[in-house]
C-alpha cells in the first residue's frame, strides 16, 4: 500500500474517530488537515452499544487448545509497569498459560515490524499506536480475530473482519519529574516547555527511530506555529530510544520534563511512588491517540493469542490496567486517578502524517539535532 497521509482518515472517519471517549470531551483534529488553530471543536458521541446484560463465556474449546499451548509473546505499546500488571493477571485467570513480554528497546511494535522484516518475528499478540499499526496492516502482517464482548467499542475503532481494534486511548501532557521540577515551577501547558529554564532538561523519543514522535511534532506545528518548534528544537533535547526510555530517565532525575508523553505512562510509575507526574494543563487541552490491538499473521500461538485479547478487554483486563495507571474506557473501569479522565477535556488528536512528510520535518527542522 503506497503511503498516503489521508489512509488512517479513509479507514476511521475523522469526525467519528474519538466516538469512544464519551460525551464530556471535546474533540479537535489535527493532522492531514486545517491546523489546530482554525479546527472546529466538536462534541463526541458515547461509546458503542451497551455491553450485554448477560456476556458471552470463554468457549471451553479456545480455553483448552490455548491451554495446550502454553504460552504466548505480547509486544505491548504500554509502560513496563503497566504490561507486568497485566502480565501477572493474565497469568492468575490462566495459570499454566506462560505470558511472555518483549520490553526491550526500541518500540516493541517496532522491534516487530523489524523483526518481520528480518523473518525473526515471534510476536502473538501486538499492541500498535497509530502510525506502527498502519505499517503492520501494509505488511499484511495481522490475523482476522474479532474477540469477544466488544459491543462497548465503538465500530469506528475497530475493523470489522478484526484485524484490528481499539485497546486504550493515549492522552499526551507534559512530563516532570517532581524533584527537579516541583508542581509549582513545572510547566502549565506545552507551550511554557520552550520557556528557556529548561534548557538542556528536556527529554524525548528520538523522532528518527519513533515515527509517531513526529507525528506528535507535527501535531505541535499545526497547533502552536513553526516558531514553537524551532524554540522548542534550541532547547538542547538529550533523545532516547524509546518512551519507556525516556521515562527512566525522567524518573532518575536525568531530564526534569517531557514534553508530550503519555499521561497513563507517568501515571504507572507514580502509582508506583516514583517522583514523577504529569501536567493537568491550565487550558483542559491535551494531545490524544490510540493504541490498537492485533494478533500477528504468523503467531505461533493463535489460540492463547485470542483467548488473552477476549481477556485484555473484558471487565477484569481493563481493570488490571487501569490498577496500573493506564486509562481504559470500559463503562465501570475505576481509574487510578480521576484526573485521568477524559470528561472535559479538549482532545488534540494526532493523526498518523505519511513517510514523506515525516521525513520533511525532520529535514526541516534538522537543530534538533545538532
Amino acid at each position: 500500500m503506497a503511503n498516503d497521509h489521508n489512509w488512517w482518515t479513509r479507514r476511521i472517519g475523522r469526525r467519528r474517530l474519538l466516538g469512544v471517549v464519551g460525551a464530556g470531551a471535546l474533540l479537535i483534529s489535527c493532522g492531514g488537515g486545517e491546523p489546530n488553530t482554525q479546527a472546529t471543536a466538536i462534541s463526541t458521541r458515547p461509546p458503542g452499544t451497551p455491553q450485554p446484560a448477560t456476556p458471552l463465556p470463554e468457549p471451553a474449546t479456545l480455553i483448552a487448545a490455548a491451554k495446550a499451548e502454553g504460552k504466548l509473546t505480547l509486544y505491548p505499546q504500554l509502560d513496563a509497569s503497566i504490561a507486568q500488571a497485566v502480565q501477572t493477571a493474565f497469568q492468575k485467570e490462566y495459570p499454566g498459560i506462560a505470558l511472555e513480554l518483549v520490553l526491550a528497546p526500541p518500540a516493541p511494535p517496532v522491534t516487530f515490524l523489524a523483526d518481520l522484516d528480518k523473518g525473526t518475528a515471534r510476536a502473538d499478540v501486538v499492541l500498535f499506536n497509530d502510525a506502527s499499526l498502519k505499517a503492520a496492516i501494509d505488511r499484511n502482517a495481522l490475523a482476522k480475530y474479532v474477540p469477544l464482548n466488544t459491543e462497548w467499542i465503538a465500530s469506528d475503532l475497530k475493523e470489522k473482519d478484526g484485524l484490528f481494534i481499539e485497546s486504550v486511548p493515549a492522552i499526551l501532557s507534559v512530563a516532570y519529574n517532581t524533584t527537579v521540577a516541583p508542581k509549582e515551577q513545572a510547566p502549565k501547558t506545552v507551550k511554557e516547555v520552550v520557556d528557556t529554564r529548561w534548557k538542556g532538561k528536556l527529554g524525548l523519543p528520538d523522532p528518527r527511530a519513533n515515527a509517531d514522535i513526529v507525528d506528535n511534532l507535527l501535531a505541535l506545528e499545526k497547533a502552536y506555529g513553526e516558531a514553537f518548534v524551532r524554540q522548542l528544537a534550541s532547547q538542547q533535547i538529550r533523545f532516547f530510544d524509546s518512551a519507556t526510555s525516556a521515562r527512566d530517565a525522567l524518573e532518575s532525575g536525568e531530564i526534569a520534563i517531557i514534553p508530550l508523553n503519555s499521561i497513563a505512562g507517568v501515571q504507572a510509575r507514580k502509582v508506583a511512588g516514583k517522583q514523577v507526574d504529569w501536567v493537568r494543563t491550565s487550558d483542559a487541552s491535551y494531545f490524544s491517540t490510540f493504541k490498537f490491538m492485533g494478533i500477528a499473521a504468523t503467531a505461533p500461538h493463535p489460540n492463547a493469542a485470542k483467548l488473552f485479547e477476549d481477556w485484555f478487554l473484558s471487565p477484569a483486563g481493563m481493570q488490571a490496567q487501569a490498577d496500573a495507571g493506564s486509562i481504559p474506557l470500559k463503562p465501570g473501569v475505576k481509574l487510578a486517578d480521576p484526573d485521568q479522565s477524559t470528561e472535559g477535556k479538549k482532545l488534540v488528536r494526532v493523526l498518523p502524517a505519511s513517510d514523506a512528510d515525516r521525513k520533511g520535518f525532520l529535514e526541516k527542522y534538522k537543530e534538533f539535532f545538532a
